[in-house]
C-alpha cells in the first residue's frame, strides 16, 4: 500500500514507477523490475481511469437536469474538471495497476 501512495516500485519500494504526469518508467532504476512486462499490460489501468472519469463527471450531469441549468456553463466546468482530474487519475491508476500486477516470487 505504501508503495501506491508513494510511487514507488512494487518490488523494492524504492524506485518511482511514473517520472512525469504521462511518463510512465520502462524499468525500476533500483532493482531493474519490468513494470510493462508484455503489451497490453496497462490496459485495465485505463479502463479504471476511464471508469473514474465517468463517476467523476456524474454530477456535473446530475446539474443538467436542474430546471434553470446553464448548458454551455457546465459543459466548461466539466470540461475544466476532466483535463484537471485526468492527469493524476491517470497516475494513480497507473501505479496502482503496477502493483495489482506485480508477482511475488
Amino acid at each position: 500500500m505504501s508503495s501506491l501512495l508513494e510511487n514507488k516500485c512494487p518490488k523494492c519500494h524504492e524506485g518511482a514507477i511514473v517520472s512525469r504526469v504521462f511518463v510512465m518508467n520502462r524499468e525500476c532504476e533500483r532493482c531493474g523490475y519490468i513494470f510493462e512486462s508484455e503489451p497490453g499490460a496497462f490496459t485495465g489501468a485505463l479502463y479504471l481511469n476511464l471508469s473514474i472519469m465517468g463517476l467523476t463527471t456524474f454530477p456535473f450531469l446530475c446539474m443538467l437536469a436542474l430546471p434553470n441549468a446553464n448548458i454551455p456553463g457546465v459543459a466548461i466546468l466539466t470540461i475544466l474538471w476532466l483535463l484537471i482530474i485526468s492527469p493524476i487519475s491517470l497516475r494513480l491508476t497507473k501505479i496502482f495497476w503496477a502493483n495489482m500486477i506485480f508477482k511475488k516470487k
